[in-house]
């Protein structure tokens, strides 16, 4: 069996000419929608028992956000989920969104002692005959410390279509109904856009959410690590996911930093194979060398159990490109996951044994 193919790139910025494209795209290309909450609540509303219910807006905190300004809300703990609702002058046609990113930065704040998974974003897209929502579950939920996510608005990424009931996830809900979304689905709900929700509640019991800089249309950005603040990002592929936890006192100056999918460019090791996905999570800087954090950065690698071959299970490993040969970062592995520190940027994958069906011969006396 062939393992499908997984990159995990962090290469500094200038390190090639694809980052610097991407980066200079970023910089080009205007978002459909988009709120930072510098200001104000910027028209955001809460569905779920949230802030009354929704009847009183999410707070505008000026200070405390990623950077400045952010919104906050507090659980009403009455049983429901609640989420983020985007504003009602969101709505129209966002078909200028199709295969580029939803980003977001979430935080909550609670004790972390019961949590629990359903759909973490949902679209809604509505032509006053048709109602389609689509539905998407990222691979972690946020820490207490702002947490970036970004999301491709493409059915290739993972996106369900919801047919009957009210929410995909959990997927053995017997009340529900979904399926693979597809390219036509995604660009319907776009054209025909009403609403995005962002989960913001995922602990059973009490909890408070921060929500910051939702870019809607966004080609992959940076994302300003500071040396006093932790920073998490996160990339979901199909069957693999990725979390970057930078620490506090990690860089020393303030740097810039994004994730995204790209192709991969470098060779396995020999009779090894890569798993399925790949990305590029970028570290600008101005020179051509590595980049040297200052503490540990944890790498974790979330992979389907699965979609893998039993039999290279065990010879899972987390690797990473030194210029020269891959590198065995003797990563741990538990539940799913793939877990190593490095000091370092540069090309990171995971990698398995390539494995093989054994054909006795029959021997006929």
């Amino acid at each position: 069996m062939q393992l499908k193919r997984l990159y995990l790139l962090l290469i500094p910025f200038t390190l090639t000419w694809l980052s610097m494209t991407l980066f200079a795209a970023a910089q080009q290309a205007t978002p459909y929608a988009s709120s930072t909450f510098d200001r104000n609540n910027a028209g955001w509303r809460v569905q779920g028992d949230a802030q009354g219910s929704g009847a009183r807006p999410p707070i505008q905190i000026p200070v405390g956000g990623n950077p400045t300004g952010y919104i906050r809300a507090v659980d009403d703990v009455s049983g429901d989920t609640w989420f983020w609702k985007s504003p009602n002058d969101w709505a129209g046609d966002a078909s200028s969104a199709h295969g580029l990113r939803l980003t977001f930065d979430l935080f909550q704040q609670t004790d972390f002692s019961d949590q629990y998974d359903t759909d973490d974003v949902i679209l809604i897209g509505d032509d006053g005959t048709t109602r389609v929502q689509l539905v998407y579950q990222t691979r972690q939920n946020p820490r207490r410390f702002w947490t970036s996510y970004d999301v491709e608005l493409s059915a290739d990424a993972g996106w369900k279509k919801l047919i009957t009931g009210d929410l995909c996830y959990p997927p053995d809900s017997a009340s529900s109904i979904c399926i693979p979304a597809t390219q036509d689905d995604m660009a319907f709900v776009l054209a025909n856009f009403e609403t995005l929700y962002i989960r913001g509640e995922f602990e059973n019991g009490s909890d408070e959410g921060g929500l910051d800089n939702v870019i809607f249309g966004n080609m992959p950005t940076g994302t300003t690590i500071d040396p006093d603040t932790a920073r998490d990002f996160t990339v979901d592929g199909v069957d693999v996911s990725w979390s970057f936890e930078v620490p506090s006192g990690a860089v020393t100056e303030p740097v810039s930093g994004f994730v995204a999918i790209v192709d991969p460019v470098i060779a396995p090791p020999i009779n090894d194979e890569f798993i399925d996905n790949y990305a590029q999570f970028t570290i600008s800087q101005t020179t051509r060398t590595a980049f040297q954090f200052s503490q540990p950065v944890t790498v974790t690698a979330i992979f389907d159990v699965a979609a893998i071959d039993p039999l290279a299970l065990d010879g899972l490993r987390l690797m990473r490109w030194d210029g020269v040969a891959w590198v065995d970062l003797g990563a741990t592995r538990s539940d799913g996951q793939l877990m190593t520190t490095t000091e370092t940027d540069g090309t990171f994958a995971v990698v398995a044994p390539v494995t093989y069906d054994l054909f006795l011969p029959l021997i006929q006396k």
